[in-house]
């Protein structure tokens, strides 16, 4: 009696986990031996392996498998009137019904949402509503949850999405690119080789007038001035300048041919360079530092976690009031897309990267918010589960998921900004330069005034 309640306990035990590596105690050896050495064990064992592999490898020998989904670009696309599927999705299952030799029947719904429980822990919405009504065997995408466990089976990941926030990234002009241009460094060496050069033309000026017994002319200052006219391209020698002067002046025109050289060289890149500061890098930051709004697709995730509001920060969306829930897709990028006002979209990088360009360009910004492996959904009345696993096993072993990821997903993302576009020249590019031209009059108008006013001054005192 003993052995046999061992041998049942043992069996219990084993179901769930397959062990091979027990070891149970002989009598008769008075040694631990292998416990599927054991018949009666070993016949267990028998048991379950063959019962597993006969679900790994059933055969549904042309099985109508129910398939409810709604159209989701790229994913889950429907043709024939809904007769027939494909994206991503879609290819898969159609892979998996030929190896396994099931037929699927596919069942176009007006849902626009995988749905949630009630509070009472019931379906009413989206697609899980039609699982827990009987009314399909498999709807085509779900986030994987643990309350969806007690109407559905979780299979094989389909891959691991990262819900994210997403903006129409404003692209603005450097407006400082004239002072980036060269490093701080750079900027300083050519002010001091400036000062230095200013410094020897003078001296040079002023010994070589001593010599020569002439009276000095031009001063300090005006080798300044002349000097910062080579530099800018305004070549100038005064008349009274010595021979030893315009030696320093050839130097200095060759320093200032290399500057402008090496100032023209980089002016186009920098002046058609852009900048994007991102305006939040989390809920927390978009709340109190900025005026977005949050929109949300009825139905998805981010809708349900907001609306629960599962942690502080959620619960801080609603009473900011500082959230809004969207029917439809083409309502929520239209409002992101035409509005004057900042909104801000929160939804899964999957579906975003797959629907492409959709209205206007939208970029992710800050981290991903939460991460949640998508799944097809499984109702739990479906029997051989497990080889729909072992379907999608293969598909992973021989690249299949990957190859079509890459087609109908990766391969759409227009996220990152298109590049080699010519773009006319704007304002915002050039008005630092404007500015310092305006400046420079504005300098010159109030000398040239103050100078007449001196000039007149005397003129007036001399009369």
């Amino acid at each position: 009696m003993r052995k046999i309640l061992l041998l049942v306990m043992i069996h219990e035990l084993l179901r769930p986990v397959r062990s091979v590596n027990g070891v149970i105690w002989d009598k008769k050896l008075q040694d631990f031996v292998p416990i599927f050495s054991i018949p009666a064990f070993a016949a267990v064992n028998n048991e379950l392996l063959s019962q597993s592999r006969g679900e790994e490898i059933y055969d549904f020998q042309g099985r109508i498998v129910r398939f409810s989904y709604y159209e989701e670009k790229n994913l889950i696309n429907s043709i024939g009137n809904g007769t027939r599927i494909t994206g991503i999705i879609g290819e898969i299952w159609n892979i998996l019904s030929e190896y396994l030799n099931f037929t699927i029947k596919p069942i176009l719904t007006n849902e626009k949402s995988t749905g949630a429980s009630d509070p009472d822990g019931i379906f009413r919405t989206g697609l899980l509503k039609y699982i827990a009504d009987n009314e399909t065997d498999v709807i085509s995408r779900m986030e994987a949850h643990s309350k969806r466990l007690t109407i559905t089976q979780m299979t094989m990941p389909l891959w691991k999405a990262e819900y994210r926030l997403y903006i129409e990234r404003e692209v603005r002009h450097v407006p400082t690119w004239m002072v980036k241009l060269f490093s701080k460094r750079v900027w300083q060496a050519v002010l001091i080789t400036y000062l230095l050069l200013s410094m020897c033309s003078y001296l040079s000026h002023k010994v070589e007038t001593k010599i020569m017994l002439k009276k000095l002319q031009t001063g300090l200052n005006d080798h300044f001035f002349y000097n910062f006219g080579m530099i800018c391209g305004q070549s100038f020698f005064p008349s009274s300048s010595t021979r030893s002067s315009r030696i320093i002046e050839l130097w200095l025109g060759l320093f200032s041919c290399l500057i402008r050289t090496a100032f023209s060289a980089l002016l186009i890149g920098y002046m058609t360079q852009t900048t994007f500061t991102p305006p939040f890098k989390d809920i927390e930051s978009l709340l109190d530092n900025t005026s977005y709004k949050i929109l949300t697709l009825n139905g998805s995730i981010p809708n349900i976690i907001i609306e629960r509001g599962t942690t502080p920060t959620y619960k801080k969306i609603l009473d900011m009031k500082r959230y809004i829930v969207m029917n439809t897709i083409e309502e929520m990028y239209t409002k992101i897309c035409t509005s004057n006002n900042p909104y801000t979209i929160f939804e899964s990088e999957d579906l975003k990267k797959a629907r492409g360009m959709y209205f206007c360009r939208l970029n992710p910004v800050g981290i991903p918010l939460f991460y949640s492996w998508i799944v097809p959904g499984i109702s739990k009345t479906f029997t051989h589960r497990r080889s729909i696993d072992i379907g999608m096993l293969k598909l992973y072993e021989v690249g299949f998921i990957k190859l079509l990821k890459h087609r109908w997903i990766e391969s759409k993302n227009v996220e990152k900004e298109s590049l080699n576009v010519t773009e006319p020249i704007i304002l915002e590019q050039v008005y630092l330069t404007l500015m310092i031209f305006i400046g420079g009059l504005l300098i010159s108008f109030i000398i040239l005034l103050f100078e007449n006013i001196i000039f007149y001054c005397k003129i007036k005192k001399i009369s």
